[in-house]
């Protein structure tokens, strides 16, 4: 499993766990399509996860490359009238906010008896740029389906971090001596 599946998975385990009220959470491969929403709408409210957009990067001085990918988690509301879904699927939405502002995505992952689960993702930073905002779909919000999604972006560094590579090894100085005596048993 790569990393940026492991984050997801752990993204949609967090979901389940922090937000019982939410009755169908599951993983989603690309854009939202409104006949899907539609099959996702009979059980409301309803979360879907996973990685939104391009996944930007940046090579780092040490040689490491950073990878920024965006995640989202998009809360869907159908119930009653478009005002009340709409107020739901908003409330959920902050409420997942709030819970990845709170979230150390790269920790290891213990049982209820200390065992652990999952090991640490080394290089996976903090969640930044979380935003919420409604994803508006006409032919849906005439239904009374609304859409608010909560997005993020979690910085993971892969690679080998050169400066430390090069560290690691032992420096032999050269030429020193000429000037300085050098005892029998140096090392």
């Amino acid at each position: 499993m790569t990393v940026l599946t492991s984050i997801r998975s752990r993204l949609r385990d967090l979901v389940v766990a922090a937000h019982p009220g939410f009755r169908d959470v599951d993983l989603h491969y690309g854009r939202l399509e409104a006949d899907e929403v539609r099959k996702i709408s009979m059980f409301t409210p309803a979360a879907r996860v996973g990685i939104f957009g391009r996944v930007q990067s940046e090579f780092l001085p040490t040689g490491e490359l950073k990878i920024m990918p965006r995640f989202a988690a998009v809360a869907i509301a159908s119930s009653g009238d478009l005002l009340e879904s709409t107020d739901t699927a908003m409330d959920f939405a902050l409420a997942l906010a709030a819970t990845f502002a709170a979230w150390r995505p790269g920790a290891a992952q213990f049982d209820d008896d200390g065992n652990v689960t999952s090991p640490a993702l080394l290089g996976v930073g903090l969640p930044e740029a979380i935003s919420v905002e409604p994803s508006p779909a006409a032919e849906l919000e005439k239904e009374g389906i609304a859409l608010w999604g909560c997005l993020f972006t979690v910085p993971v560094v892969i690679g080998v971090d050169l400066a430390k590579e090069e560290a690691s090894g032992t420096v032999e100085i050269s030429g020193l001596d000429e000037y300085f005596e050098v005892p029998e048993d140096a090392p």
